[in-house]
C-alpha cells in the first residue's frame, strides 16, 4: 500500500516568541504535551539553548521517541 503521512509541527512551543519564549514558558508547555520535536528545538539559537537547558533540567527525564520526536516527563 502506498501512501504519504504528513506530520505538523506547529503548535508545541512554535508560539511563543519576544519575550513570551522563555524558559519557564517552553518547559511548562513541552511538559504539558509531553514531547517536542527536533525542529521546533533548532529553529534558532535562542530555541536550541533553551531547549538544550530543558533536556538538562534534573527535574525532567528524557523519554526516547520516534525521529523527530524527543518525549519530556517530570521526574517523579
Amino acid at each position: 500500500m502506498k501512501g504519504m503521512f504528513l506530520d505538523s509541527f506547529e503548535g508545541g512551543t512554535m508560539d511563543l516568541r519576544g519575550k513570551a519564549l522563555t524558559y519557564e514558558a517552553v518547559k511548562a508547555r513541552v511538559l504539558e504535551s509531553g514531547r517536542f520535536s527536533v525542529f521546533e528545538a533548532t529553529a534558532s539559537a535562542k530555541r536550541a539553548s533553551l531547549f538544550t537547558q530543558l533536556e538538562r533540567d534534573p527535574d525532567v527525564v528524557r523519554v526516547q521517541l520516534g525521529f523527530p520526536w524527543i518525549g519530556i516527563q517530570r521526574r517523579v
